[in-house]
């Protein structure tokens, strides 16, 4: 097969064609028969409650399927952190309708893809009705175009979906008619022996051959026709089920698009109608409704925009209404059980843009406006408040969400939840939302704002004692403080978590507030007082035998031992960092470990120890896909190897060390390593 030949020779390739041609069926059967060559996983891709492309949406999918823990990053990471997920993998990612991608999203995720190398083990493909320009570029030729079916595939198609057989005459004529288009085919061929046969050979007509877009819009016209005239209930619900984005379940389905329309006992019926017809299609793996993406752009354009203002109104308040019950379970499932919910995230985030830009437009002004001045913010009219509660109420349950994901439009959500709640005058809703939204005013460099929200969250979570959210805010601030080089204040906010763990009795706490505060003083390099908070946290976790913790505290004070030259007893800490990490199996605290006592040794003079250290820290690193790690190991190892007078391998590490910051795009690391590698050379003109 011509595309799985492709995928041998280069990371990337492409399949377009029209809309409803097969592009997303032959993506699936190549990717079900490629499964073994991508044993460590297939990322499927598309956008995510909006037609837009967008990088996010690749990282969203590759934090779905792989939960690495990307976008709990500051965002400025986090493309490289999903680059590191793709590259030197068995992985196969599948971008689905990238047309929609803008110009620079085309851009950034080529240059992406351009990084993963011809000969590596990674692969994509770009799926479209035709590709951006950036992209057109990166496949060099390697781009399948889809025509209609043949008329054998063609033939077969049509039986199986009329389930009957037809005079081979009308056959033909349906196959030239709709150039083999399978989509087309699939809805005319319900259809084709009824009285609109004729009517349908007129509409296509009226426009030629090559506009196939116009040729289609005029087959759904005829099929949409027959289905208002022989079934108006279910040509009701298709067009209210384009408010889904992603699909729909069965109880959303009786719950929310049947709402009104007839009895219960219709239901199913009108749904066996529309997946007869190819109106829709059914998953029953999933037991799952889903609209073709082209089906829904003409429906959305010709039947929903019809519909008067108040009834589209309405119906997509009703749609954020009954998504609101999906976005509460959020707060209510353990982060690691989210993607349990992922199926119906498209229509979650739907439902809040909806009602977001709603507040936008009532208050005539944007949420980052309205924000500025929350506090003279005077109410809606009455006639508001279902949709002022409404977006409150999203806030609220994607509170914690937003944080652990940080969406692209996190911030502006729980900004425009926390404008609802000053307008209904909600003040515990403010403080909940307000205490989320300060960690996403971080990432988003709004500084001020975030300190104002920590600091009146602390505010209203005093007078009632709620101690679990204060110690929570008060060790946000801590955070926050330290970031900003402001030691003392963070020292004495995480002193405050400190006392809140100590009178909820919880050890754990207490731990994490004294290897916080032993961090402050450290970053703020006061070494004594650094040593002294983490052995206070070593023996609190050697009293409750908390190997995780001990862990830590022995990694901490050998830090704090090296940075006063005391090489040995850093040595000692982090070897029995690296035993404890090691029964733990924990991989990632072993590679932390391994590369400290790599450092320790070297500022020791001991540069055989170094690079043996070094190099167990390579090797684990590699095993774990940690490719950024790995160019700063060997980075290190290469000034081990200067200092061994070994210019061969000092040149070696840092060639490999220039090729991975190259690889992943980090322009100054290069540069580093670029210099670096001119000073060996000139040590060896020197020698020679």
């Amino acid at each position: 097969m011509q595309l799985t030949e492709w995928l041998r020779e280069s990371p990337v390739i492409a399949i377009t064609g029209l809309s409803g041609i097969g592009k997303s069926s032959l993506a699936t059967a190549l990717a079900y028969s490629l499964m073994s060559q991508f044993d460590e996983g297939v990322i499927w891709v598309g956008a995510f409650g909006s037609d837009e492309f967008r990088i996010y949406d690749i990282i969203r999918s590759i934090e779905d399927v792989l939960a690495t823990g990307i976008t709990s990053q500051p965002p400025d990471q986090w493309e490289i952190l999903a680059l590191q997920q793709l590259y030197g993998r068995r992985r196969l990612i599948i971008l689905d309708e990238i047309t929609q991608a803008t110009e620079e999203t085309a851009r950034r995720i080529a240059e992406a893809i351009g990084r993963l190398g011809p000969g590596g083990p990674g692969r994509v493909v770009l799926s479209g009705r035709r590709l951006p320009p950036p992209l057109v570029d990166l496949v060099r030729g390697r781009h399948l175009n889809l025509s209609g079916l043949t008329e054998a595939d063609a033939s077969a198609l049509v039986a199986q979906t009329a389930q009957s057989s037809f005079p081979t005459d009308d056959l033909a004529e349906m196959i030239s008619l709709l150039d083999g288009h399978p989509l087309a085919l699939k809805l005319v061929a319900p259809i084709w022996n009824s009285a609109k046969r004729d009517r349908l050979r007129q509409a296509v007509a009226r426009h030629p051959p090559d506009d196939w877009d116009r040729r289609f819009e005029a087959v759904v016209d005829v099929a949409l026709g027959d289905l208002e005239e022989s079934h108006p209930a279910a040509a009701q619900l298709i067009t209210r089920f384009t408010l889904s984005s992603g699909g729909g379940d069965l109880r959303a389905m009786q719950t929310l698009y049947w709402s009104g329309l007839g009895p219960a006992e219709g239901l199913k019926p009108a749904l066996a109608e529309l997946t007869r017809r190819s109106l829709l299609q059914h998953d029953p793996d999933e037991d799952r409704y889903l609209l073709h993406p082209a089906l829904r752009r003409l429906l959305i354009a010709k039947k929903f925009a019809a519909l008067p203002a108040d009834v589209q109104q309405e119906l997509a308040r009703d749609h954020a209404h009954y998504y609101l019950t999906v976005a509460q379970q959020y707060e209510r499932t353990e982060p690691q059980r989210w993607r349990q919910l992922e199926q119906d995230w498209a229509n979650v985030r739907q439902g809040v843009e909806w009602v977001t830009r709603r507040l936008e437009t009532l208050a005539g002004a944007s949420v980052d406006e309205l924000l500025s001045r929350i506090d003279s913010l005077t109410p809606l009219g009455p006639q508001y408040i279902d949709d002022l509660y409404l977006l409150r109420d999203y806030a609220r349950a994607l509170r914690t969400y937003c944080v652990r994901r940080q969406p692209p439009f996190g911030f502006r959500w729980l900004a425009a939840g926390l404008v609802a709640a000053q307008m209904l005058g909600d003040s515990w809703s403010l403080n909940l939302i307000g205490g989320r939204l300060c960690t996403l005013a971080y990432f988003e460099g709004k500084y001020d704002l975030a300190e104002t929200w920590l600091r009146r969250s602390v505010a209203a979570f005093v007078p009632v004692d709620d101690k679990p959210r204060l110690s929570r805010v008060w060790a946000d601030l801590g955070a926050f403080y330290k970031a900003q080089g402001r030691f003392q204040e963070a020292i004495e906010a995480c002193q405050q978590v400190r006392s809140l763990n100590e009178a909820m009795g919880n050890w754990r706490g207490v731990g994490s507030a004294l290897t916080r505060i032993g961090s402050i003083y450290y970053a703020a390099e006061d070494m004594e007082n650094a040593l002294m908070w983490h052995q206070r946290a070593l023996a609190l976790f050697q009293e409750h035998e908390d190997l995780g913790g001990q862990a830590i505290a022995h990694n901490n004070i050998g830090l704090v031992y090296e940075a006063r030259g005391e090489f040995q007893q850093a040595i000692h800490h982090y070897e029995e960092s690296a035993r404890l990490h090691e029964a733990l199996n924990n991989v990632q605290g072993m590679i932390t470990a391994y590369g400290n006592l790599g450092s320790a040794w070297y500022e020791a003079g001991n540069f055989q120890a170094a690079i043996e250290w070094y190099e167990k820290d390579l090797a684990l690193s590699e095993k774990l896909g940690d490719w950024t790690g790995m160019a700063a190991t060997l980075h290190n190892m290469g000034h081990v190897a200067l200092e061994m007078d070994d210019l061969d391998a000092a040149c070696d590490y840092f060639v490999r060390s220039r090729d991975l910051y190259a690889r992943f795009g980090l322009r100054d690391f290069v540069a580093e390593e670029e210099l670096l590698i001119q000073i060996v050379q000139d040590r060896r003109v020197v020698r020679g």
